[in-house]
């Protein structure tokens, strides 16, 4: 949070009728001091729970969009 960045988050549901597809994307932009992969794992960490949690809530199966 010391670096002058901005994130924004914007998570889509889609319905797809017996199932919710979860469309989730984060933009980050502005200047860091350091390499932001340096801190990517940490965030990709941080971002997989929040999806996690989120898709829990949904019934339906969930797949890996990658």
């Amino acid at each position: 949070q010391g670096e002058a960045l901005t994130g924004t988050l914007t998570i889509t549901l889609i319905d797809m009728g017996e199932t919710t597809s979860i469309q989730w994307e984060y933009v980050v932009g502005g200047y860091s001091r350091f390499p932001l992969k340096d801190i990517a794992a940490a965030v990709d960490g941080v971002q997989t729970e929040q999806l996690t949690r989120l898709a829990a809530l949904f019934p339906s199966r969930v797949e890996d969009a990658e």
